[in-house]
């Protein structure tokens, strides 16, 4: 007969965050996204995601509800040492098992301290109580241990995985002793390739690929996903622990064949990294004028490693004085065609590649809002870039708040640039 442990099934998994100050808006809940790409990772389906906070009542519901429809939950924060983190007492009391203290688990818990140079507070000692039934997950990062906890039912038993809230402990503990624990226990893993594209929409996206996107393709399975100034499309394959992903490279090819001008990558890296990486790589030099994005092209630019090998410099002209006396644009040109203009962009862009000496210059002007004019509107965006082969200007109606405009304008720069890197049509 079969040990509970040896009855443990991931078939489905659950996760549930515990903290009041998720429900506020004061953290964002960044381990339910981990924890839901490194069970995906595993071939684990996570099912449901959901958020609760520091109440007995309210978080005993969610383990039972969770409990009783999935065979593997997730139960992330609430293990501290205060009143509120309720998290190990609430799940001894759904499954009905004791709290026991772990002597052993204290010691590495008054450690921790001691290397710390602090002392061990009394508080700290509820952190070695654990239902009966623990196998323990050390914590090498914090004070709270985490731990997995079955609960024998009827019908099949449920695992628990109880882990600290600090992302700092949670993901180590989970690669270290989570992961390893269900590596075995699934029998199918997903394969994600990640098809990344600029410069159309969804809906334009779908128009071109009905077929990859409808039920009677099964496997691989093909999803699309917008997100600010581009779309992706995630290619699955389900299949065996042992077996490799030999349908992917199939779907990908018609991606390919269909929407090739708009791909930028097939991978992981978003688009300022590729840009930036293969300017490193060909040691070609980029520098930026801004005006309504206010230098945030040139930080997006920064992130990328290496990015001081090529990035020259940047110029904010966010006044038509500066403008002129900075870049030497002439003040006739922005009288008769105003700053917010093709003219503009155009002449900002070859004045900032005359100015840093760079083999591209990207120039952004427009009006980001909230006030807009009758000539030029919220969202009306101009960017040039100028480049060995002259200069390329687009015009771009943005919709969105004030923010959001900046931001889909240097997304914009970043795929203005692409397209004049690539010398392909817009």
């Amino acid at each position: 007969m079969q040990s509970l442990w040896e009855r443990i099934s991931t078939d489905n998994a659950e996760i549930i965050a515990v903290g009041t100050e998720l429900l506020l808006g004061q953290i964002e809940n960044t381990n339910a996204t981990f924890l839901a790409k490194a069970l995906s990772d595993l071939g684990i389906n996570c099912l449901y995601r959901s958020v609760v906070g520091d109440n007995p009542e309210r978080l005993a519901q969610a383990i039972e509800r969770a409990g009783q429809r999935s065979d593997l939950v997730f139960l992330t924060g609430g293990l501290g040492p205060t009143q509120d983190d309720i998290t190990m007492e609430v799940l001894s009391k759904v499954v009905g098992q004791d709290m026991v203290y772990h002597e052993e688990e204290f010691r590495i818990i008054e450690n921790y301290f001691k290397s710390q140079g602090r002392m061990t507070a009394p508080e700290n000692k509820k952190q070695a109580y654990f239902p009966a039934l623990s196998k323990i997950i050390p914590n090498p990062n914090g004070t709270a241990p985490g731990a997995m906890v079955p609960w024998d039912k009827a019908d099949k038993p449920t695992l628990f995985v109880v882990l600290p809230g600090p992302p700092n402990e949670n993901r180590p503990m989970f690669e270290m002793t989570v992961k390893p624990f269900l590596e075995p226990l699934a029998p199918f893993k997903f394969h994600h390739t990640y098809v990344r594209l600029v410069g159309i929409g969804e809906s334009d996206l779908i128009h071109h690929i009905p077929d990859l996107l409808s039920e009677e393709q099964k496997n691989p399975t093909v999803a699309p996903y917008a997100s600010l100034g581009e779309v992706s499309l995630r290619v699955t394959y389900k299949c065996k622990q042992d077996e490799e992903d030999h349908e992917s490279s199939k779907i990908i090819e018609i991606l390919q064949e269909r929407l090739g001008q708009y791909i930028y990558e097939i991978g992981d890296r978003d688009l300022v990294h590729v840009l930036g990486e293969t300017l490193i790589h060909k040691k070609q030099s980029i520098a930026t004028v801004e005006s309504m994005t206010a230098g945030l092209l040139s930080a997006t630019l920064a992130q990328v490693d290496g990015i001081s090998e090529v990035l020259r410099g940047g110029l904010v002209t966010y006044q038509v004085r500066v403008k002129e006396d900075q870049l030497g644009i002439d003040p006739e040109l922005i009288r008769e065609y105003g700053a917010i203009s093709p003219q503009c962009a155009e002449a900002m862009a070859l004045k900032g590649r005359n100015y840093f000496l760079s083999d591209y210059c990207l120039s952004i002007t427009g009006n980001a809002g909230p006030q807009g004019q009758e000539d030029k509107p919220v969202g009306l965006t101009y960017i040039a870039c100028a480049g060995p082969k002259g200069v390329k200007v687009v015009e771009k109606k943005l919709k969105g708040d004030r923010e959001k405009n900046r931001l889909l304008a240097v997304k914009q720069a970043l795929a203005l640039l692409r397209i004049y890197m690539m010398d392909i049509g817009d």
